[in-house]
This record gives C-alpha cells, sequence and structure tokens, in this order.
C-alpha cells in the first residue's frame, strides 16, 4: 500500500502546487482535484487479485474495497458530479463528499491529538 498512498499525496501536492502557479500567472488554465469515492460496477479491484498478499490484512482491506465499492455511486452519477464541478470551475472534485468528510474528520482529529496513525481497515 505504501506505494499507492505515497502516489496519492505526491498527486495531491502536485496539484495544489500547480493551481498556485497557474493564478499567479494569471493563466486561463485551471486545475482541479479530484478526490474519488467508491463507484459501482466497475472493474477496478479486478486487479487487486494480481497484487494479493497472503497477510490477512491485505485481505481485509481488499474486502472493505469491494464492500464500499457495492455502495459507491454508479459510473453514471459519478461522472455527472465530476463534470457539474468541473462547469463550476470547483478546485476539490469531491462526488461523495460524505465519504471525504468522514475519512478527513477522523485524520484531522489524530493529527490534533499528535495521535498514531491508525490502518483504514481496523485492527
Amino acid at each position: 500500500m505504501a506505494p499507492y498512498i505515497a502516489s496519492k499525496f505526491a498527486v495531491a501536492g502536485l496539484t495544489e502546487s500547480l493551481h498556485y502557479e497557474l493564478q499567479g500567472i494569471q493563466s486561463p488554465v485551471k486545475i482541479s482535484l479530484l478526490v474519488p469515492g467508491p463507484v459501482n460496477g466497475t472493474a477496478i479491484l479486478e486487479g487487486a487479485a494480481v497484487i494479493r498478499t497472503q497477510d490477512e490484512q491485505s485481505e481485509r482491506f481488499i474486502e472493505s474495497l469491494r464492500e464500499a465499492q457495492q455502495g459507491g455511486l454508479s459510473p453514471e452519477e459519478f461522472a455527472r458530479r465530476v463534470f457539474d464541478s468541473i462547469s463550476k470551475g470547483e478546485y476539490w472534485i469531491v462526488p461523495q463528499s460524505e465519504y471525504l468528510n468522514s475519512m478527513v474528520r477522523e485524520r484531522s482529529h489524530l493529527i490534533l491529538q499528535r495521535a498514531e496513525p491508525r490502518s483504514p481497515i481496523g485492527d
């Protein structure tokens, strides 16, 4: 999971930096950061079998992703929300804000308490 999580942090940092730089030169080009949540009916987890290991935590993580995906948005609704945000010129594109808000709240609480990070799938 480390390369996956690191790449997400990198994309967020790069996107934010580009946003400021484009603003600084008054560019007509706008940039947005898409923070997707689960989308039902996609094949994104099909590749998970390839990267699976035999450890229990990896198995629980993949299973939690499958469960989240089943309760996710349809691809059509997801796309509608994304394009709606783009047309409004929003920086943060969060098609499922309730999904993100709960994670941000918990993470912010841990940071403010200087608490150790917790696994997203529990112990």
